[in-house]
């Protein structure tokens, strides 16, 4: 389960939300929330901290992406800060733990 920390404004006025734990179907709905008020409240730029982030599943992902989208029809920005490797949905499956791999060249032999 998430924890997510009040959000808090800095001097520059942007709106940080610091996300430790899981994103996932039981806690999507709780950041969406958080999110949407700070939008609505003080619209402009709002950083998540992904820093603590453990695991992110399809929904939760896909909940960042509706984010986005609902701070850019609000004329803000949604800032994904320390973005962690649970977010390329290959990397436990493959073992991975950076982001996404160049594509390997095949060398074909004939």
């Amino acid at each position: 389960m998430p924890i997510y920390g009040c959000p808090s404004r800095t001097a520059t006025g942007e709106t940080v939300v610091s996300i430790t734990g899981d994103l996932d179907v039981s806690t999507a709905t709780q950041l969406a929330d958080t999110v949407n008020a700070e939008l609505r409240e003080a619209p402009g730029r709002v950083v998540l901290d992904l820093g603590g982030l453990t695991f992110c599943d399809s929904l939760g992902l896909g909940t960042l992406v509706v984010l986005s989208r609902t701070a850019r029809q609000q004329q803000a920005f949604l800032v994904l800060r320390n973005p962690q490797p649970v977010l390329h949905p290959d990397a436990r499956r493959h073992g991975r733990t950076g982001g996404p791999q160049p594509p390997r060249r095949l060398s074909r032999e004939c």
